[in-house]
């Protein structure tokens, strides 16, 4: 059982016990582009970028080259909700670690030289999600299916809005951001040990953020785009309930019947193994404080497209018209709970859930009492979500064909 703790400034802290001497360090900032003012769309993703960039007593140089003396791995990502950075290191090296990660909180300086830098490396790496079909297929559906919302733009923003951002305005956003940090460890240390750490070197006034959002104005979509590509693209979702919503494990479930990592997804039955026709199917839940998003995607040869399409939406009505069994969905509840219990065996990944599972609903969980929460839900609810969320008048749409012009 992980266990917590706020800190003298009040920080909030949450330590989990490693069997290896391993130790894992995540920074869990509970904003993300969805906060970014329009005409600074892509500035959390620049800062994630930039915060590597030196501080007030070492150059970038210098800084990275301290961190990674140690045998650390550090990285970092950015979500339409969140910025996390996390580090891996040998344990012993904790007291080493620890302020240089304080340093990057509390000192960073965004030079302009490396801020010029960073924008043409970033619009390097738009440009490469362009080039990439399913990237750009799950950004733009995102973009069309929440348009007009705060959730409706791409994290790494475009190149016109990132080249507005100034160092001021990372300086600026860091020291909010400073006062909303939450900190997630796994260490064989006692928790004490831990705390008295932290509280060496993290003393931002912690306050929660305070988060005001407009209603998805949602209106389903079907739309095709033409593009240079050698195969057709396809993807499909409908608006789902939030992150903290009593069904959103029961829609966990659901996504992984249909198209979860698992080879006995029904669409990857349906689609692959039966017919043929396409080698990637997945189906993703996206949750977010206010709403969510459950989609589903494959890729095919152009002239298989609207066969594709017909299987998945009659693996869509069977499950809506035919409740699941007990064996079926104990297989169901089986498969998805060993993934996760398997996703959870790395130190790292479990941080990383306490980190999230904090930010919504401020308070910790064990993972196994996570995973083990699946087992209530009943085969009624999967048949209700399904209704709801695979019938044709609930789901939009999006194609990439091959452009013959």
């Amino acid at each position: 059982m992980p266990e917590f703790d706020i800190n003298h400034s009040g920080i909030p802290v949450i330590y989990t016990r490693s069997n290896t001497d391993i130790a894992h360090f995540i920074l869990h900032f509970p904003v993300g582009s969805r906060d970014e003012k329009p005409d600074h769309f892509g500035l959390m993703h620049l800062l994630e970028h930039m915060l590597f960039k030196g501080t007030l007593n070492k150059n970038y140089f210098e800084l990275i080259n301290s961190i990674e003396n140690f045998g650390a791995d550090i990285n970092a990502y950015t979500t339409k909700e969140n910025l996390v950075i996390f580090v891996s290191f040998p344990d012993r090296f904790l007291e080493k670690i620890t302020p240089l990660l304080a340093e990057i909180v509390y000192e960073s300086v965004f030079p302009e030289n490396e801020l010029k830098k960073e924008k043409n490396v970033i619009a390097d790496e738009i440009r490469a999600y362009r080039d990439s079909a399913a990237d750009f297929m799950y950004d733009n559906f995102e973009v069309k299916f929440f348009r007009n919302h705060a959730l409706g733009h791409d994290i790494l923003g475009s190149i016109k809005s990132m080249s507005s951002i100034s160092s001021a305005d990372l300086k600026n956003c860091m020291s909010q951001l400073q006062n909303h940090l939450h900190i997630s460890v796994v260490s064989p240390r006692k928790p004490v040990d831990i705390f008295n750490i932290i509280n060496r070197y993290f003393h931002s006034e912690y306050a929660e953020f305070n988060h005001e959002y407009q209603k998805p104005d949602f209106r389903s979509f079907n739309k095709i785009i033409f593009d240079d590509v050698s195969q057709s693209h396809y993807i499909c979702g409908s608006l789902c309930s939030s992150y903290h919503s009593d069904d959103r494990q029961a829609l966990m479930l659901l996504g992984s019947i249909l198209g979860g990592q698992h080879l006995s997804a029904k669409l990857n039955m349906e689609l692959r193994e039966k017919h043929g026709l396409a080698y990637t199917v997945e189906s993703s839940l996206s949750s977010f404080r206010d709403c969510g998003l459950l989609y589903h995607y494959f890729t095919c040869d152009h002239k298989r497209l609207p066969k594709a399409i017909k299987l998945m939406n009659n693996v869509f009505a069977t499950i809506i018209d035919r409740k699941m069994n007990e064996d079926e969905l104990h297989s169901a509840k089986r498969i998805l709970k060993s993934q996760l219990q398997l996703y959870f065996e790395y130190p790292l990944n479990r941080a990383l859930f306490h980190a999230k599972y904090y930010q919504y609903h401020k308070k910790i969980i064990s993972t196994k009492d996570w995973v083990q929460s699946f087992d209530i839900i009943d085969a009624e609810t999967i048949q209700k979500l399904s209704e709801q969320h695979l019938a044709s008048v609930s789901l939009s749409s999006l194609y990439m064909k091959k452009n013959t012009k």
